[in-house]
């Protein structure tokens, strides 16, 4: 896995995905406030009730933007040190539950979230990556010159 996906372009990337999803979650939030539209048959597997639809995005918002601090910390670009190896060690359950949410996605009925697996499926492979943190240089050669 460490050679198949950098660590710095799994970083770039679980970054890049997990903004996309906060702007789409504020978005959704946006058009419930500015204009009374629920869109509840597409969203969280079709099953959430008119009027609680606001709050799920809002958790929503509030996991993304901890995802963006893990991915940022994880990856060094924020704290150093013992902070990164916490923040490496906390992609681990990251890792579980968007394999989790991926499995939640194919059962969905509405056919947006059972295209959204596939989304989920690269962060819990970017997320991997970042867990088993940076990449390590070739051990040494032993052969003399």
């Amino acid at each position: 896995m460490r050679h198949f996906i950098p660590f710095r372009t799994a970083a770039t990337w679980a970054f890049r995905l997990f903004l996309m999803l906060a702007v789409f979650h504020l978005v959704v939030v946006v058009g419930i406030l500015a204009f009374d539209h629920e869109p509840v048959d597409l969203l969280w597997g079709g099953r959430v009730e008119p009027g609680q639809l606001l709050e799920f995005e809002l958790f929503a918002l509030v996991v993304n933007a901890a995802c963006i601090g893990l991915v940022l910390l994880a990856s060094g670009r924020i704290g150093s040190g013992t902070a990164q190896r916490i923040g490496r060690w906390l992609m681990w359950p990251l890792v579980v539950l968007f394999i989790l949410n991926t499995v939640g996605n194919l059962l969905a009925t509405s056919w947006f979230e059972r295209i959204m697996a596939a989304v989920t499926v690269l962060l819990a492979l970017l997320c991997l990556r970042l867990a088993m943190g940076p990449d390590r240089p070739p051990p040494a050669s032993t052969q003399g010159s």
